[in-house]
């Protein structure tokens, strides 16, 4: 019925502009008010301001507001204030600037609240209206949906024609059942499954024809992702969601869930196999200084029984019995003690000998230790690149196809492009100090984004079609085509989720500079913070 209204409005609103213009053509008309001030006052006629032209204060604007709202319904604001009119039940606006949300606390009956062509920025206001069931607020600037929780009865909320961009602080509506958001700025799919929180949503316009569409409704599958979450809906845009509609989709859905699970098996399989490969390779590896750790156990034995021979009863040989390989370091230099306390290497011999066998036990402990951390990196590598690729099929499957991945060959011509940019960037003196003569990569992958290539698209659009820029076709300038430039871009391991930085960039964007440098001064806050209260800490202590 409010649609009815709303069109039926614009039609007379376009034949009363028609009228007025052709009206405005003939001779004699009216000199409005604000044209004859201007040649009343003009020239040097100036007067002094008045009080009506001094700047109202913000409570003179709502009132002015409210005695508006009023008017338009055929009300008397006089008898609002007094409580004498508090079982209005419905309000309506349509295209006159209304700038804010005011005074709804003198209408705590209301249920049906429309506002259309509104200069309104922010939902608020609306904390005594208990009863609300009909929000209507399209074609006005609400940035973002806030503020209702006290409307739990809402069961139509109609935010068509604003900037929003998320689906967020509706969860607590669970009577809510139609939602219209067509043009708005809402372009991430993952936004949709917020609305799993409404157990009886059953209409849903994201697509209407009669408005312009949200960039959300233009991805693919879009349709099957939005009726696999939401199996109740029996009507999405413009048409009916039958339950066999639902039913293939939410088959669609499983398929693909089956899909990637099998891919994530796969790749936790091969992960398994490489461990274990790697673990057999160790062992290998570090058989030889294991032998040769054995061999130096001998020796140290057969120095045991040299102490024998010469009759070394202080020394306690007995610790030599059930010793592991990593004390025997420690034992040749107690033998090296104990023999010079006695006075025993009166030529040397024995020092040299003793110095041999430490040297060669921290020669091939040394190695040992080395095998086992090149493994332990390895195997960290091949976990991160495991978790990565196991990450990128999530978005893949949650984005419903949206964000995809192809992994580049040599017979790509994209690949062998992006692999001789990259040599071409490397100088080797720049790291010759670290030891590095040469770079090798393994892989290329190319990014299929669909929500940052329409982002993308809009943005250029609007910028060819600027006609004062230089893009513009006419006045075109041709030599942008040597200012081209690439992107090398590394993450921040400092800034919160920086190891993650690299998947969120590829499935939602670079977020602006200032939010970069919030975080860096956020970090950097935080650390001078840190260093404040270790230092009290020390100075109390002391």
């Amino acid at each position: 019925m409010i649609l009815e209204q709303y069109q039926s409005y614009l039609a007379q609103e376009m034949s009363s502009i028609g009228s007025q213009s052709s009206g405005s053509h003939v001779g004699g008309g009216a000199t409005p008010t604000s044209a004859r001030s201007e040649i009343g006052f003009g020239g040097n006629n100036t007067q002094p301001p008045t009080e009506a032209s001094r700047p109202r204060t913000q409570k003179e604007e709502d009132e002015e507001a409210f005695k508006e709202l009023c008017a338009n319904n055929g009300l008397n604001h006089n008898k609002i204030q007094s409580g004498e009119q508090s079982t209005v039940e419905e309000l309506e606006m349509f295209f006159s600037g209304y700038p804010r949300i005011v005074y709804m606390d003198r209408f705590p009956c209301l249920h049906t609240l429309v506002f259309m062509g509104q200069s309104i920025s922010k939902i608020e206001g609306l904390t005594t209206l208990t009863s609300l069931r009909e929000l209507w607020i399209g074609e006005c600037q609400l940035k973002k949906i806030e503020n209702l929780e006290t409307c739990s009865k809402l069961t139509k909320l109609y935010l068509y024609g604003n900037e929003i961009s998320k689906i967020e602080n509706i969860g607590h509506l669970t009577h809510l059942e139609t939602l219209f958001l067509n043009n708005n700025s809402i372009k991430n799919i993952e936004e949709l499954t917020h609305l799993m929180r409404l157990p009886e949503l059953h209409s849903l316009s994201l697509k209407d024809p009669q408005f312009s569409p949200a960039p959300v409704s233009l991805l693919c599958n879009y349709s099957t992702h939005v009726l696999y979450h939401l199996p109740k809906l029996s009507k999405l845009d413009t048409y009916d969601a039958s339950k066999n509609v639902c039913e293939l989709a939410e088959a669609t859905v499983l398929k693909k869930k089956m899909y990637y699970n099998m891919k994530v098996k796969i790749v936790k399989r091969n992960l398994a196999e490489i461990v274990s490969k790697m673990e057999i390779y160790k062992s290998r590896l570090l058989e030889f200084p294991h032998e040769r750790l054995r061999n130096l156990m001998n020796c140290i034995k057969e120095v045991r029984r040299e102490f024998e021979d010469l009759m070394l009863e202080t020394i306690d040989i007995s610790v030599f019995h059930d010793t592991e390989p990593e004390d025997n370091l420690l034992l040749v230099q107690d033998l090296e003690e104990e023999s010079k306390l006695q006075k025993l290497d009166e030529n040397g011999k024995f020092t040299a000998k003793m110095n041999c066998i430490k040297e060669r036990i921290k020669m091939w402990e040394k190695k040992i230790a080395e095998v086992r951390s090149y493994q332990q990196e390895a195997l960290h590598r091949v976990e991160v690149q495991a978790e990565s690729v196991m990450r990128r099929m999530a978005i893949e499957l949650e984005s419903g196809g949206n964000v995809r991945f192809e992994e580049g060959t040599t017979s790509d011509v994209w690949f062998s492009s992006c692999h001789d940019l990259v040599l071409s960037r490397f100088c080797a003196t720049d790291y010759k100090e670290h030891g590095i003569a040469g770079l090798k990569i393994h892989r290329i992958l190319r990014v299929h984004n669909r929500m940052l290539r329409k982002r993308f698209d809009d943005k250029l659009t609007g910028i060819v079609d600027n006609t004062e820029g230089e893009y513009f076709p006419s006045n075109r300038n041709t030599a942008y085509k040597k200012l081209l430039e690439y992107l090398f871009w590394i993450w921040d391991p400092q800034l919160p989720g920086g190891f993650h930085e690299t998947t969120r960039v590829l499935e939602e964007g670079y977020m602006d500079a200032i939010s970069y440098k919030v975080q860096i001064r956020v970090i950097n806050l935080w650390i001078m913070i840190c260093i404040l209260v270790k230092k009290n800490r020390v100075s109390i202590d002391v």
